[in-house]
């Protein structure tokens, strides 16, 4: 069976196609621009017009702080800098928040999905509460427990 040869990427005719492949890929790329500053701890700017000419951007921390490193790459302006380190300080905090609200929602998902099996398993005529309470504390001792702590709260700008 003979290999179907690729054409290779090119534009995409439909008009709606465009504009839904278009709003697609922007958010990902958006999202993947946002990984990599917290990774990396890199300053980033993206500007995107959309088919519709509608402008679309990106940037980390400040659009100020992004276009005036990009030129003037020698100077340096110490209050600029602090006021740069103070936001980048506070993005930092909201995204452990984002982490830690992210890590129990999971959490909460997977014990939903246990509940619903032991809701599955038992019905009220065939079992007695106290099996039902056991089951539930067997499951909160497996891997997928979390213990519920407070958040940590990201002070507000």
């Amino acid at each position: 069976m003979a290999r179907r040869m690729s054409r290779g990427r090119q534009k995409i005719e439909k008009e709606g196609d465009r504009y839904a492949t278009f709003s697609k890929r922007h958010v990902w790329l958006f999202k993947k621009a946002s990984e990599l500053c917290t990774l990396c701890d890199v300053d980033i700017g993206i500007i995107i017009l959309s088919p519709t000419e509608k402008p679309f951007s990106f940037f980390h921390p400040t659009i100020e702080f992004v276009v005036n490193r990009y030129y003037h790459k020698e100077s340096s302006n110490n209050s600029s800098d602090i006021f740069e380190t103070y936001v980048r300080s506070k993005v930092n905090a909201l995204n452990e928040t984002l982490d830690d609200i992210s890590e129990r929602i999971e959490f909460e998902k997977k014990l939903e999905e246990h509940l619903n099996e032991i809701e599955q398993k038992h019905t009220v005529k065939d079992c007695c509460a106290a099996s039902v309470g056991d089951e539930i504390r067997s499951i909160l001792r497996n891997d997928c427990w979390m213990p519920l702590v407070p958040l940590k709260a990201a002070n507000s700008f």
